[in-house]
């Protein structure tokens, strides 16, 4: 019989010290993570809760929940609803004897590679994250292993400023490859994904009350960033060449963020002429541009498209990335590509703000981004995640045509389903919220008034899911007139 009471040891095998350099919390983080990958903490063992883990070490339960959330995001932690958090069973296997095969086949029926029942919880939906099921965990599992079985004593300290080097190294030529940014590794700043990102940018360039030129439809998560750093919004309108230069009573404001590769959420790219426009915005009018790279890993029809950093000669463009949608849900880490001017900058007031982003994962996705299984990782993801998006279309097309159409986007995670007819789309996601579904009313992206419609992914949902969710929405559209006159 299976001991699973491990945990009842953890508190001896844990000391914490405020007379450390090093934040409690990270203190606690760096630990556990050595107790797992050392097989110290046995697999499946469930760990002390985190009020009872802060009672016993006598520091804050914010302590202790910051290191199961980050332990979590890392895949080393799992959590079961109702029972507690355990050592990731197949995960800290794979750790503590370093070697595993991945699950998929290369060749494997991407219709297949998921088969789960939908499941109504709060949390289910049109999901636009990456497939959690089909990530190649024993690889992540062998990475964190190697990183860790002789650690750089390094990492042992806070001694990294911008990041753990061999992966800024490691990203600078990941970048020139896949998305023909040249640049030195010393540009990379490494953070804790974008609001992190953000604040940094905020802290370096701006100052409070200061205006920021934004997208208008965008992203409604990163407008309530901006409005929480102080900063006020100037929206740019959208034409099919992506975003407008701002209208002559629009300038002085000194930052825009922009969308080239995929715009959220209507997923149209920039035009080459536009790019081109906005960089010679940017030089004569003393105006940085920070490029969101989102969702630019995954297309279908069209050829990726380089980042505008790629064609930048006057050093005006941040580029601003996260590693989301490579990895998985949770996944913290994201970057920063500076213009040689700002890295000094820009490594002063991270060092003011404090280290967000953890650098004990960083030797390990170092290493994920340079093994030889993840090329064909990310080539089956393409494929199963362009299944999924023909069979969302299909479903849609069979039906929902009387209320919605569709165009298959040619990259991302997600579509943009189109109401017919004006229609109250945020009562409708209320409604199939009540369902149990989430789904994103496109309203709600614009800044005022724009087209009613809906945001579905399709990611993260294998055939079978996509089904059902299709049905509940049917039921909601059926359910009463919710058209607008």
């Amino acid at each position: 019989m299976k001991n699973h009471n491990h945990h009842l040891l953890l508190e001896s095998l844990v000391t914490v010290s405020t007379d450390h350099p090093e934040p409690l919390y990270q203190q606690l983080i760096q630990q556990l993570r050595l107790l797992i990958v050392a097989g110290r903490l046995h697999p499946s063992s469930k760990l002390p809760s985190s009020r009872h883990l802060a009672i016993e070490l006598k520091v804050s339960r914010t302590t202790c929940t910051n290191a199961y959330q980050q332990l979590l995001a890392e895949g080393l932690l799992v959590s079961r609803q109702g029972a507690g958090i355990y050592v990731n069973t197949s995960l800290a296997v794979a750790v503590h004897q370093g070697i595993s095969k991945t699950s998929h086949k290369a060749s494997a029926d991407p219709s297949k590679l998921t088969s789960s029942p939908l499941k109504t919880t709060a949390t289910s939906g049109f999901s636009s994250e990456p497939d959690a099921k089909s990530f190649p965990f024993p690889l992540w599992a062998r990475c964190l292993a190697k990183a860790w079985r002789q650690p750089d004593q390094s990492l042992l300290h806070d001694s990294h400023p911008g990041g753990y080097q061999a992966l800024r190294q490691t990203l600078s030529h990941y970048l020139y490859i896949s998305r023909g940014v040249k640049c030195d590794a010393h540009q990379i700043v490494i953070t804790a994904g974008q609001r992190d990102s953000l604040s940094l940018v905020s802290k370096a360039l701006m100052s409070h009350g200061d205006s920021v030129f934004m997208e208008n439809p965008g992203y409604p998560v990163q407008r309530e960033v901006i409005k929480s750093l102080g900063l006020k919004e100037v929206f740019l309108e959208l034409d099919k060449q992506g975003a407008q230069l701002p209208t002559a009573y629009q300038q002085g404001t000194n930052l825009a963020i922009i969308v080239p590769s995929r715009q959220y959420p209507l997923g149209t790219a920039m035009s080459g002429p536009r790019k081109l426009a906005w960089l010679n915005y940017a030089q004569t009018h003393n105006c940085w541009l920070i490029e969101d790279d989102y969702d630019s890993e995954f297309t279908y029809e069209r050829r990726k498209t380089d980042a505008m950093m790629g064609l930048d000669q006057t050093q005006k463009v941040i580029l601003l990335g996260s590693f989301s949608k490579l990895m998985f849900q949770g996944f913290r880490l994201g970057y920063l590509v500076l213009p040689k001017p700002l890295v000094e900058v820009f490594l002063h007031t991270q060092h003011e703000l404090g280290g967000m982003a953890s650098l004990h994962i960083q030797p390990a996705l170092s290493l994920f981004l340079t093994d030889r299984s993840f090329n064909p990782h990310l080539t089956r993801m393409r494929k199963l995640y362009r299944h999924r998006r023909d069979e969302l279309c299909r479903l849609i097309n069979l039906h929902l045509s009387p209320w919605l159409f569709v165009t298959p986007p040619d990259s991302g995670m997600h579509l943009v389903a189109f109401c017919h007819r004006p229609m109250d789309d945020q009562a409708i996601t209320v409604r199939l919220k009540d369902r149990g579904i989430s789904a994103i009313a496109l309203s709600r992206c614009y800044a005022n008034t724009g087209p009613c419609g809906f945001l579905l992914g399709f990611s993260g949902c294998d055939d079978q899911q996509l089904g059902a969710l299709v049905e509940v929405f049917r039921q909601a559209l059926l359910e009463g007139n919710l058209v607008l006159n």
